[in-house]
């Protein structure tokens, strides 16, 4: 069986090319076009999908099998780390919220301290006039201080 070459490939192969294309639905629109219509950036996305949105299968039995029993681990694989990353994104998700809600917590808390430390203030200044009220009114009564 002839071996593809790359003047050889096309999206949409013939059924006498030695090879057929498996695509994850994410891309397999790419493969309804011929190579030559395509932009930069969906060869950019062809280079980057080899082996991990699309595959290329022999078309003799043997190799076939082998080649789609590699591709359903390579796709449970990458479901499984799509799975894992979409957890972590969920995770980060709560984080944030979390976070978010200690800064605004810790905000209020602030806040109430600050209030305290004012009153305590104002407090402690009344406690010193009061004071000097009462030396002021000994000092006038007897003549000395307390």
């Amino acid at each position: 069986m002839p071996r593809p070459y790359t003047e050889n490939v096309r999206l949409r192969p013939k059924t006498s090319d030695a090879y057929y294309w498996k695509t994850d639905p994410a891309v397999a629109h790419i493969f309804n076009d011929n190579l030559s219509k395509l932009s930069v950036g969906v060869y950019k996305e062809l280079v980057y999908g080899v082996g991990r949105s699309f595959w290329a299968f022999s078309r003799s039995s043997g190799a076939q099998r082998g080649w789609q029993t590699i591709a359903k681990r390579e796709m449970a694989a990458r479901k499984a780390a799509e799975h894992k990353l979409r957890n972590m994104q969920q995770g980060t998700r709560l984080l944030v919220r979390c976070l978010r809600a200690a800064r605004q917590e810790l905000l209020r808390k602030t806040l109430v301290i600050d209030q305290h430390v004012t009153e305590a203030q104002t407090h402690n200044d009344l406690k010193i006039k009061l004071f000097e009220a009462v030396q002021t009114i000994c000092i006038l009564l007897n003549g000395t201080n307390v």
